[in-house]
């Protein structure tokens, strides 16, 4: 029903660079069997706090570069899996003691898909790796999910885990470095092919205590 807690917008509590201006190029390689597809971009990369965006200027000199590979099996039963990779300089910001050095920031990751006719599973997990460039500090945070659903007719009840866990002191993530464990259900309903409707029950445990959600959404496709 929503985003993953990590690849939320950086305003709304995410950690990944969701964000960016650039170009981007993508492919597939086939191959006999299997598909190998990419996406690799170069952008403006992280402003000097998480939710600035970098337009038509960049603060430093080193660009933001990514990857990300996909072995892609194709079918009734679709598999695909593979590495990503990111790396910046995120600038300084001198008005906040202790930030008054850039921050190498490196992103690995990976991903698994699999859909049949009735089963879909999608997990995906990275590492934030922070490098103070001025006073050497590093820290390292580890965010991942993982959703499943079982296609019954018009019914796909599902269920999933969704976790940051940030390692404290980052003054870059500070005031929104707040672990998360979070497990939900739900079930989907395709009203037709332009609406279905989910409920779903989230429970959210945070160091500040346990959150019970209970949610309802229309979603609609035109």
């Amino acid at each position: 029903m929503d985003r993953p807690q990590a690849l939320k917008f950086e305003d709304d509590g995410g950690i990944l660079p969701v964000h960016s201006v650039g170009i981007e190029v993508s492919g597939r390689f086939p191959m006999s069997g299997w598909d190998l597809d990419y996406v690799g971009n170069l952008a403006n990369g992280r402003g000097p706090i998480p939710d600035a965006v970098q337009g038509v200027s960049d603060l430093n000199r080193q660009k933001a570069l990514a990857l990300k590979l996909s072995l892609t099996r194709s079918g009734a039963r679709s598999v695909s899996l593979g590495p990503s990779i990111y790396h910046d300089l995120i600038p300084a910001e001198p008005t906040v003691p202790g930030r008054e050095g850039e921050i190498r920031e490196l992103i690995p990751g990976a991903h698994f898909v699999y859909r049949d006719p009735a089963v879909e599973l999608i997990a995906e997990a990275t590492r934030v790796h922070h490098e103070d460039r001025v006073s050497g500090l590093v820290f390292d945070h580890l965010a991942g999910y993982a959703v499943a659903g079982i296609t019954l007719g018009d019914w796909t009840p599902y269920a999933g885990v969704d976790q940051i866990d940030f390692d404290p002191g980052d003054l870059f993530f500070a005031g929104m470095d707040t672990d998360l464990t979070r497990v939900l259900a739900g079930v989907r309903y395709a009203v037709s092919h332009a609406n279905t409707i989910k409920v779903e029950y989230r429970h959210d445990d945070r160091p500040t205590g346990a959150i019970h959600v209970f949610a309802v959404q229309s979603a609609f496709a035109f």
